[in-house]
């Protein structure tokens, strides 16, 4: 079972499942984040684009765990400088390492299909070339954790 969501499409990414699964159906990437522990700072990449953010709050409820990136009529200051790192089709993984660190991020989901022609997977690899250690993968999903400052 689901729930309809928007279907509009996303300049330079592959659009999202066009629905939000419910709790009983939902991506197994969460479930690997509610293992996580309850001081888990999240960030969901892609970040910056409402279709990618508001199924991060969405699913966010699974889990319970702080999410660095997220959706509402009020954007932090610190918002600004995340979306310039991490929004677009094609990350530099020193700029996304940088940003993340920055933000207070521990764990990472690189929604890998969500990018075209391999940004995913390349995004992934930076991260761990950085250090971030790989807890789970599902299909395009991958559940990063990032060492200690």
């Amino acid at each position: 079972m689901s729930v309809a969501f928007g279907d509009g499409p996303v300049p330079g990414f592959n659009a999202p499942e066009p629905r939000l699964r419910l709790r009983d159906d939902a991506p197994p990437v969460y479930a690997a984040v509610a293992r996580e522990p309850p001081d888990t700072v999240l960030a969901e990449l892609p970040l910056g684009q409402p279709d990618f953010d508001l199924r991060a709050m969405y699913y966010s409820t699974f889990h319970w765990r702080r999410l660095v990136n997220g959706y509402s009529g009020f954007t932090p200051v610190h918002y600004g400088p995340l979306v310039a790192a991490l929004g677009s089709p094609v990350v530099d993984g020193e700029r996304a390492w940088t940003a993340l660190r920055d933000a207070g991020a521990t764990a990472v989901i690189v929604h890998e299909g969500a990018y075209v022609d391999g940004g995913g997977g390349r995004l992934s690899a930076a991260l761990e070339a950085h250090g971030a250690r790989e807890l789970f993968r599902d299909a395009q999903d991958v559940l990063l954790t990032l060492p200690a400052p």
